[in-house]
């Protein structure tokens, strides 16, 4: 079954479900994968479920339904984890922040309200800017473990995370508009990062953005050093965006 179909049928199926419909709000499909962006063979499919309020039934019945779908990357959140009880924005999704909002946004709602409308381009780098350093320091943190896995990667996550940190530091350095950020392909991404990285984490940067690519410890330790210095180049620089001195 084909990404489209298998969204389509999850949407359905849990909006069919009495004890969730009572609680329901919407079901997004996010990141790149509902822009079509990037996939590898390991890509899951990003859905957010979005409901009223903690409901025991409603629980129970997304239980039963999730049994029959595979390879999703679920998140479940309630009203009260974005905004709070005077309707301003009070955003939480596990180690997610505001910085995720402009992803949440641009998803495709397959069901129910279109919950982040409001906040579609309404976000300046600001107001996201503690929970985007949260979020580079979290990349960086397991970049730094990657790095030095001596043995075969097996998978794309070394690459994956790499471009992750890549995008976020590129928003954190006023290179990259916060609204363009779910839908900028990797390969845009390069090209934005040469302006701040030097040629040598440029080249591994550039393999880093084809997921089939598996990078050796050298290369992995020059790329995660670099981004790690250009975080805290920005990091001295960035206090709503850079000054004209960069780099």
């Amino acid at each position: 079954m084909s990404a489209e179909a298998t969204v389509a049928s999850l949407a359905a199926a849990i909006a069919s479900d009495s004890d969730i419909a009572a609680r329901l709000v919407s079901v997004i499909w996010i990141g790149s994968h509902s822009h079509g962006l990037d996939l590898h063979s390991g890509s899951d499919l990003d859905i957010q479920v979005i409901l009223d309020e903690p409901d025991v039934l409603a629980t129970m019945a997304l239980a039963h339904v999730l049994a029959g779908f595979s390879g999703l990357d679920l998140s479940i959140l309630y009203l009260k984890d974005i905004w709070d009880d005077s309707g301003d924005l009070d955003f939480q999704d596990g180690t997610k922040g505001p910085f995720f909002v402009p992803v949440l946004a641009s998803g495709r709602v397959l069901h129910g309200s279109d919950v982040y409308a409001s906040l579609r381009g309404n976000l300046p780098p600001d107001a996201v800017r503690s929970s985007l350093r949260f979020t580079i320091r979290e990349y960086l943190g397991r970049l730094r473990v990657m790095a030095l896995d001596q043995g075969n990667p097996g998978d794309a996550r070394f690459n994956k995370y790499v471009m992750k940190l890549a995008k976020d530091l590129l928003v954190h350095a006023g290179l990259l508009d916060l609204a363009e950020m779910a839908q900028t392909p990797n390969r845009d991404l390069v090209a934005l990062a040469n302006q701040i990285l030097p040629p040598q984490a440029s080249a591994v940067l550039q393999r880093a953005s084809d997921y089939t690519d598996r990078i050796d410890i050298a290369d992995r330790a020059l790329v995660v050093v670099e981004l790690d210095r250009i975080f805290d180049t920005i990091d001295g620089q960035a206090t709503g965006t850079l000054s004209e001195t960069w780099p």
